[in-house]
């Protein structure tokens, strides 16, 4: 039930149904049209956006194995330049970047807000995505010989 408040008296204004509904799109070309028929069919507010990659996990291992050539041609270069050569490695330390905070979720941009859209007839328009990072951080000690 919902209810408006005026001169500290309740009235009731009728009721409020909620559904969620998760899809997942493949295509990304298709997410604009998604939106568009979404308003069209009455929804009334989109969000929780997301994205991901559909090999994460393949993604993920190839940020890791960038994350270890960058930190051997990194120590190499800074050996080089203070006159010494990479030994053995003393220790390894290793972080997967698994905060959330680090991977803002892409939000949609509309040139008006959907509901007013809804209501008015408006076309939704583009659908403008960001783009899905991936970090590693990989920590090396090399003996310096």
């Amino acid at each position: 039930p919902q209810y408006s408040y005026k001169n500290q008296k309740q009235q009731f204004i009728g009721y409020r149904a909620v559904r969620n509904t998760t899809i997942t799109i493949e295509n990304l070309d298709s997410l604009s049209q998604v939106i568009d028929t979404s308003l069209k069919a009455g929804v009334m507010q989109i969000g929780n956006i997301s994205f991901e990659v559909s090999n994460k996990k393949r993604v993920q291992d190839k940020t890791r194995q960038l994350a270890i050539d960058n930190s051997k041609a990194l120590a190499q270069s800074l050996a080089t330049a203070y006159g010494a050569k990479l030994g053995r490695i003393m220790q390894i330390s290793y972080s997967e970047n698994t905060d959330p905070n680090l991977y803002p979720r892409p939000e949609p941009r509309f040139g008006e807000s959907m509901t007013m859209m809804r209501s008015e007839g408006v076309s939704a328009g583009i659908y403008l995505p960001d783009t899905v990072t991936f970090k590693d951080r990989v920590g090396v000690v090399f003996e310096l010989l």
